[in-house]
């Protein structure tokens, strides 16, 4: 329900994250006129919502929250949200002892690749003596697990229509082999690669929904030089994503 002024885009952008979040999922679109109920959803929905607003209106350090942070497969990962312009040193703890370290960078994602059988969690230390290090949650890893990070996958899923250009960008910086959609639409492939249906998928692929997590991760550790050279070539797709999302990539170039 937008109000028609200058929030627009924030709600646009809250409605386009929940939506992605929500794997089923009936949308109606209707008059807003007299609508006085709220939503009869479980508690868990609301809760996660407002985590979610808090972390984006959070003015200071101490009121952060890691924005994201999960384990998939054997990629253990963080995405920090942060207000200030400062450089992190990432570091994996396993059974309660620093088991591996990042380099310092100024990046707000990274991704720890788990080989044995513990019990895991991320420390994130800013480089900075007036602001405390973080700790993700603690996450048990058993080394059998099958991997379905960004980083082992070859094969992704074809998004929706605003978001080609995630696939155009991850086609670009990772080594795709396959994409996963409908073959019937595509019978000469897409993007010059074949098109196979999820159940003929036998190993690890990108799902749309972890899409954005992995592009946005992509744009950030891109140069300006490649940044702009990624713009300039896509133009027409980027220019149908959400408008938070263009303002976004606007934002880092």
């Amino acid at each position: 329900m937008l109000p028609n002024n200058e929030n627009d885009d924030f709600i646009a952008g809250i409605y386009d994250m929940l939506y992605s979040s929500i794997e089923n999922k009936l949308v109606l679109s209707v008059d807003n006129n007299g609508i006085s109920d709220m939503l009869n959803a479980p508690i868990e929905i609301y809760d996660e919502i407002v985590q979610q607003l808090r972390k984006f209106n959070s003015d200071n350090y101490e009121n952060q929250l890691l924005f994201d942070e999960k384990l998939e497969g054997d990629i253990l990962s963080v995405y920090m949200n942060y207000i200030e312009e400062r450089h992190y040193v990432y570091e994996l703890y396993k059974d309660g002892q620093p088991y591996k370290k990042s380099h310092r960078t100024d990046s707000r994602y990274c991704q720890f690749t788990l080989d044995q059988s513990g019990k895991y969690r991320i420390r994130v230390t800013p480089d900075t003596d007036n602001v405390k290090a973080r700790f993700s949650q603690t996450y048990a890893y058993k080394s059998d697990s099958v991997s379905t990070g960004g980083s082992a996958a070859e094969y992704a899923e074809m998004p929706d229509h605003k978001n080609e250009w995630m696939l155009s960008l991850i086609i670009d910086r990772m080594t795709i082999k396959g994409l996963v959609g409908n073959p019937y639409k595509y019978p000469e492939g897409f993007k010059g690669m074949d098109v196979y249906q999820k159940e003929e998928m036998k190993i690890p692929y990108i799902k749309r929904e972890n899409l954005p997590e992995i592009s946005l991760a992509l744009l950030e550790a891109m140069s300006k030089e490649e940044l702009a050279a990624f713009v300039d070539a896509h133009k027409e797709t980027i220019s149908r994503a959400s408008a938070a999302m263009q303002k976004y990539i606007s934002f880092l170039q």
